[in-house]
């Protein structure tokens, strides 16, 4: 009986410390992972911003600190010569470059071409990191204009001001417009209530035409413009925009415009020089929004 007894003692004794044992050692499942996928990424164009595609998922969330972006050429480091753009995001554990992150990349104008660029994204969540690589190209050739985002106002929007000077993509309100003006190229403003849609471009000497206060103006500039049909993101030349202004036929180029969201506008400053806008929104009461190209 003693025996029995000491047996099954025995047995208890060897169980427990086999479960106290097994429980001491880390599930496999419990370990930190991540893994990152970049897609759709193969050349880029000096000067132009590319959007890169892709996943990073994560067994932690982790927000944009736990993610670091470099750039390789044959080996070295070139990052420096790229302005890379990304966005702060609440933390998860699954993040889409693209909508979340917002990770843009923009080549600088004077880089080299070629073909061994090489991008890498790496995340780290907890003790594990993941990461991934593509090879891209630096192709064609180095755009010569600027891009300025605007924000224009009708011409009684007390916040943004309605007389545009395209030569230096200047907004300016009516008060400072008035000194000058002998430098602005378009006038804004919201026409709905006249029948004639609610976003109008003037030359100054049609706006004073039309009763606004460039009327008063001691110089009003005749700006001719006209509406094209071409490719806003297309264009990286100012030889592009000159040729576009070329081929508007004459009796096309007007003081005033009527326009519609995303409207590509062609117009020649006062000093001669030609500026292609797109006419982004408007908001149907007081304000518009543009992107301006030309060469600076």
């Amino acid at each position: 009986m003693k025996r029995e007894v000491l047996f099954s003692g025995l047995i208890s004794l060897v169980l427990l410390l086999a479960v106290g044992f097994m429980g001491c050692l880390e599930d496999p499942t419990d370990e930190d992972t991540a893994s990152v996928q970049i897609t759709n990424f193969t050349s880029m164009v000096p000067g132009t911003k590319q959007l890169v595609d892709g996943t990073i998922e994560t067994s932690l969330a982790i927000d944009n600190t736990g993610i670091s972006v470099s750039i390789t050429k044959g080996g070295v480091d070139v990052t420096a010569n790229f302005v890379i753009e990304k966005t702060s995001f609440t933390a998860k554990d699954k993040i889409d470059l693209q909508d979340d992150y917002h990770l843009g990349i923009t080549p600088n104008a004077g880089i080299a071409s070629g073909t061994d660029y090489r991008l890498t994204i790496t995340a780290t969540a907890g003790s594990a990191s993941g990461s991934d690589n593509v090879d891209f190209s630096i192709t064609g050739t180095t755009p010569d204009l600027v891009v300025h985002d605007v924000t224009i106002g009708s011409w009684d929007n007390s916040t943004y001001g309605s007389s545009l000077e395209a030569d230096t993509f200047g907004v300016y309100k009516v008060a400072v417009a008035a000194t000058l003006c002998a430098d602005v190229d378009v006038w804004y403003s919201n026409e709905a209530i006249k029948g004639l849609g609610p976003n109008v471009f003037y030359s100054p000497k049609q706006a004073g035409i039309a009763q606004h206060p460039p009327k008063n103006w001691t110089t009003q500039n005749e700006t001719k413009m006209a509406v094209v049909s071409v490719n806003f993101d297309a264009i990286t030349k100012q030889t592009q925009v000159d040729s576009i202004w070329a081929a508007v036929p004459a009796g096309d180029k007007a003081q005033l415009l009527r326009l519609n969201a995303n409207d590509i506008v062609i117009l020649e400053t006062n000093q001669g020089n030609k500026r292609l806008i797109k006419f982004v929104s408007g908001d149907g009461s007081n304000t518009g929004v543009c992107q301006i190209k030309g060469k600076e």
